[in-house]
């Protein structure tokens, strides 16, 4: 025995602390919950724990990323499904216009609530929103969602544009759906128009070759020349023939009738000279015109003039009445051959160059409108049935263009003006102005009444110069105007002519413009087509025909918002898809960072006990080792 040196106690106190060390970390880790405390512990574990614990945070987001996606989907879905039934209401309304047994003022109502369901899909495509995001507006949106940790996990989203232009994308026949076709305005009429004046400065059209097809005849001023263009049948046209006035001035006006009672339409016409030339040219059965007669009215100064014809003393010939630029009307009557002579003229006070002839109280009797420019008032001369007039009603507020047409189906022929107001017919005289609709422009440049869109009731046309638009309201069969349709033409817009050019049944126009070439024809015809927003702006119910159009459009229309959410409900099923794969994935990271990370609390409890048994051996045998000095001690004292 060695009392120098304790070797047993040194080995108890190493056994001891390697003990207590190691049950240090087995209380640690049963705090933790964690296998691997640091990387002593286990430094590959660690790092495969690091980079398992990234991808299954960055799975997390992205789950939460799918969520987002899907709910900015559900919300477009939710506004095309919106959309959907404001389809099917307009759908009743069609339905119910279409009905022959409304009124206008029944369709007028119905009409209302059409216009604002159309307002209101474009307001839900426009105001729908997720996050910032307009999922349904103009082209759509286009956007990614990352659906993994990495940098190419994601899916890209598109969701369709639902704005009434597109809902409205499909093949439509666009003679029924704009009430009378569409035009095209940049095809001539003419086959030669190297010779054509450069200001249009007045036109007519009828049938002047008897083969039962409109043809046309155009005058331009500068050359005081009358192109006459003849029909081929299918709405082109070759020029037949030209003539000049007597005196080789400007022709200032001129009409087409038959004034020598032979069935063929004959020219009439009245020129720029001082003694102011009243000339007719007599049609000989196929479009030529040979024999003229000459009358100088010599009424009145000025050198402008207008021309209109009627039979204003009921004996069944076509007479002429002029009117000056100072004022004066001369009524010229036939004596049936087409020899006219100056009856009775008046003064209507001033410049009342605008004049037209109706029959404004339903008498049997043809009155005269015109317009007194200098005052901008209307006055009316209604006719005794002789040929000779008596003043009447003066309304004050003219502006622009006459035409004349019984726009309210009462038999008595109405007076439009202006943009636009209406002069409806009244058998007591007592005529008043009244607010008919609207055009774009302030005053139309030429203005004419016909049945656009084929419902017994008079549509009025007007053409604008400063925006080259032929623009069309249709009547309501109350004097009123609306549905605002709008064709544009190359060139400024002087004169336009409608008629059935190419034998379709539908309204075409023929438009004159300020420029050389200036001829173009607009005839209509079906076209597949996507609605522009001007068109759409002008879809209407208000007559029984446009109200079945839309009906014959609104099957494609449906389909069109079909198409849109089943485009929605498949990316909804691929997030779905995304959303479980990312699902299944996060729970084998979890599991597999568990392995590696999570501490086994019966295998640590099992090695906590061991150690803790160990601890108090190794502290007693510790003890005992450092009592062998004292037995040394016991041994010196015995």
């Amino acid at each position: 025995m060695r009392i120098g040196s304790n070797i047993a106690s040194l080995q108890a106190e190493r056994q001891l602390s390697t003990i207590m060390k190691a049950l240090s970390r087995s209380v640690e880790r049963l705090a933790s919950g964690h296998r691997t405390l640091s990387a002593r512990d286990n430094a590959a574990s660690i790092a495969i724990a690091s980079r398992l614990t990234s991808t299954l945070r960055g799975t997390t987001q992205a789950l939460l990323n799918i969520n987002q996606g899907q709910a900015l989907l559900y919300t477009a879905d939710g506004a095309l499904a919106a959309q959907q039934d404001i389809t099917q209401r307009i759908r009743e309304l069609a339905a119910r216009a279409s009905n022959g047994t409304l009124s206008s003022q029944d369709r007028v109502i119905l009409n209302d609530e059409f216009q604002r369901l159309l307002d209101e899909i474009d307001q839900i495509a426009k105001t729908t929103r997720f996050n910032g995001i307009h999922p349904l507006e103009k082209n759509g949106t286009t956007l990614k969602i990352q659906v993994g940790a990495d940098k190419f996990n994601t899916i890209t989203l598109n969701t369709p544009d639902s704005l009434l232009t597109t809902v409205f994308d499909a093949d439509i026949d666009e003679t029924t759906l704009s009430y009378g076709g569409f035009y095209d305005p940049t095809v001539n009429i003419a086959t030669d128009t190297s010779n054509l004046g450069t200001y249009p400065f007045g036109s007519a059209v009828g049938d002047l070759d008897n083969d039962g097809d409109l043809d046309y005849i155009y005058n331009s001023r500068d050359e005081a020349l009358n192109y006459i263009y003849l029909n081929n049948g299918s709405g082109t046209f070759s020029l037949g023939s030209t003539y000049s006035a007597v005196n080789t001035v400007r022709f200032w006006d001129f009409k087409i009738a038959d004034v020598d009672g032979d069935g063929d339409k004959d020219i009439v016409s009245i020129d720029s000279s001082a003694t102011g030339d009243f000339q007719v040219k007599f049609n000989n059965g196929s479009g030529t015109f040979s024999t003229t007669t000459t009358l100088s009215t010599s009424i009145g100064s000025g050198g402008r003039r207008t021309l209109q014809l009627g039979d204003v003393d009921n004996d069944g010939d076509i007479d002429a009445m002029v009117n000056r630029q100072s004022g004066e009307i001369g009524i010229l009557l036939n004596n049936g051959s087409g020899v006219f002579a100056l009856s009775t003229s008046f003064n209507t006070g001033g410049d009342s160059r605008p004049m037209r002839v109706g029959d404004f109280d339903g008498d049997g009797n043809l009155d005269i409108a015109t317009a007194l420019i200098d005052t901008n008032i209307l006055a009316f001369y209604f006719g005794n049935g002789s040929g000779s007039f008596s003043v009447g009603t003066t309304i004050a507020g003219f502006s622009g263009q006459l035409a004349v047409g019984d726009v309210n189906n009462d038999g008595r022929d109405d007076l439009v003006f202006g943009n636009i107001s209406t002069v409806l017919g009244r058998a007591d005289r007592a005529l008043t102005t009244s607010a008919g609709g609207l055009f774009n422009g302030v005053n139309s440049n030429d203005l004419d009444l016909f049945d656009f869109n084929n419902d017994g009731i008079l549509d009025i046309g007007g053409l604008q110069t400063s925006t080259s638009e032929l623009e069309i309201l249709l009547g309501i069969g109350d004097g009123t105007f609306s549905g605002l349709t709008t064709f544009g033409f190359v060139g400024g817009p002087q004169r336009f002519n409608s008629g059935d050019f190419n034998m379709d049944g539908q309204v075409d126009f023929i438009v004159q413009t300020n420029t050389v070439d200036g001829l173009a024809i607009a005839t209509s015809h079906a076209i597949a087509t996507t609605l522009t927003t001007s068109q759409l702006q002008n879809l209407h119910i208000l007559t029984q025909e446009s109200a079945e159009a839309v009906l014959g459009i609104l099957p494609t229309i449906f389909d069109s918002l079909n198409s849109k959410r089943a485009q929605i409900g498949s990316q909804l099923s691929r997030l779905e898809s995304a959303a479980n794969s990312a699902g299944i994935l996060r729970e084998n990271l979890s599991a597999a960072k568990s392995s590696i990370e999570d501490l086994d609390f019966v295998e640590e409890l099992a090695e906590f006990t061991r150690l803790k048994i160990l601890s108090d051996v190794a502290q007693a045998v510790l003890a005992q080792a450092n009592l062998q000095r004292k037995l040394v001690l016991e041994l010196l004292k015995s």
